[in-house]
Order: C-alpha cells, then structure tokens, then sequence
C-alpha cells in the first residue's frame, strides 16, 4: 500500500500544473454519484479511484480561485439519508443547502467498464446545477478511455494505470469546466455592468439622422443596444444598456443631438423622462 500511495502521490505533482487566473467570487460544491448497485456485472467497482478523480477535480477548481467544496465529506456526518444520484442529491437539495451555501452544484459521474481482464473503459462526466434558477444549466464529459492493462501487470500495476488515467481525465474534465464557468461568471459580470436601462424612442427621424445617432452610441460610448419591436415608419423604440451614470448619459445624448442639429441644419428636440429618452424631430 506504501508503495502504490508513493506512486500515485508521483502521478498527481507530475500531472498538476498551476493555473493563473483572476479570484472569482463563487463558491462551487463538488458531488460524486456511486453505482452501488450490482445490476451491470461489467461495471468494475473501485471508490478509491472515484475519490482520487474528485480530489483531482477540486485540486484543479481551486488552481482556478473557486471556492471549492468538498460536498461529499461536508455532508458526510450530517443526517441526511441518501443515495448520491443526480437526481436525489437535486431532490434533496432544499435539505443540502442549510450546510452548504454554493452557487454551483457539479455532480461527477464515474465509472469504469470492462469487457475481460485486459481492457477497460473509463467514463467520467459531469452535470453542473446552479442554485440560484435551481436548474442545470449544462452537462460535460470527456471522451472515453479505453485503457489496456498489460499481461503481466499485478494488482498495482493496474491500480497505477488506472490512477494515472483517472486523473488524466478528471483534470481535462475540470479545466474544460474550470474554463467554461469562468466564461459564463464574466458574461453575468458585464450584464451587471451594464445594468442602466433605457429606453430610446425615435419619433418622425429621417433616416440620416437615426443612423448616425445609433452610429454614435455604439461606436463613441460605452454600452449596447437592442431593437425592440419592428421598426415602424417614423418611429424606432431601442432599449440602451449602459455603465455610466444618469447625468454622464443625459451629457452624451444631448451632444449628439447638439451635433447633428448643427452638421445637418436639423431641429431635433431631446426629452428625458425618468428612464425613458424622447428624439423627436
């Protein structure tokens, strides 16, 4: 046991590499599902390589700057009866909650087939749950790993082989996740941004002037435009979304109209209601 513990302790510094990235502020609980069942006789059993692929799995989240839990070993000696399914610890997640506080829930699937003593296919994936829409909000696996023991190979020549691909995978499996989720938190990060909403109605505009107004404000301030509605003639609703303040936007909008009025000989009139901005000719 001495020596397989050495080996594996090897496998994991040699397969380890840092990653550099930003803190992220979310906190990611981390489940394993075990078939305990006996229903499939080629599912090979073996629950310290599901452990090692977790460990691996957290080990790499946290080189990310998650806050990652452990949400097996949390819950371990708390009272809550069940199996670890997907859709038992979903079901039970009313029950998880008042011990773990997590934005993210990400449910490991591990298991190893084999069709005879030589060759064996390792599956591990994955369902991600956000706890806020409590709902899944994706699912990722890696390919299978078709893994061929040798002839000669004892018990921990085995076990080292396949503590080797476990990790492999389990590492794969976390920074493709690692990566996704990092993509997504920064998405909600620019929406919060931009969380100033207005609403831009354009009455009676020529065409000329429309375009250069929304020309303008897609390419000199910061922030993005949605069309509501269909454009009708003589009048376009858009709704702005931007970062910057009540009176820096009330600045903008006022000299842009200054400057079309002034190039294009126009008398466009500006209102401003509450969240709602009125350009009129």
């Amino acid at each position: 046991m001495l020596r397989l513990s050495i080996i594996i302790t090897i496998i994991i510094i040699f397969l380890m590499k840092t990653v550099v990235a930003e803190t992220i502020d979310k906190k990611v609980a981390v489940f394993v599902t075990k078939d305990i069942s006996l229903d499939n006789a080629n599912l090979y059993q073996n629950f310290d390589l599901i452990e090692i692929s977790k460990s691996t799995f957290l080990e790499i989240l946290r080189e990310y700057n998650y806050n990652s839990t452990d949400g097996d070993k949390t819950l371990k000696n708390k009272m809550i009866n069940f199996k670890n399914m997907n859709n038992n610890i979903i079901k039970n997640y009313e029950i998880i909650k008042d011990y773990i506080k997590s934005d993210i829930l990400i449910i490991l699937n591990f298991k190893i087939f084999s069709d005879n003593f030589n060759t064996k296919y390792m599956q591990i994936s994955s369902d991600i749950f956000d706890t806020e829409i409590k709902s899944f909000m994706n699912s990722w696996s890696v390919p299978i790993k078709k893994i061929l023991i040798p002839k000669n190979c004892d018990r921990i020549c085995e076990k080292t082989i396949l503590v080797e691909d476990a990790i492999i995978l389990s590492k794969r499996l976390a920074d493709d996740i690692g990566n996704y989720l990092k993509s997504t938190f920064e998405d909600e990060k620019q929406v919060d941004a931009y969380s100033n909403k207005y609403t831009i109605k354009m009455l009676d505009l020529k065409k000329n002037n429309s375009e250069v107004i929304l020309d303008l404000l897609i390419n000199e301030f910061p922030g993005f435009l949605e069309l509501q509605g269909n454009t009708k003639k003589n009048f376009e609703r858009w709704t702005y979304f931007s970062s910057a303040k009540h009176e820096k936007i009330t600045y903008w909008f006022k000299s842009i109209i200054k400057r079309i009025n002034n190039n294009d000989s126009s008398n466009l009139k500006l209102t401003f209601k509450n969240k709602e901005i009125i350009i009129r000719n």
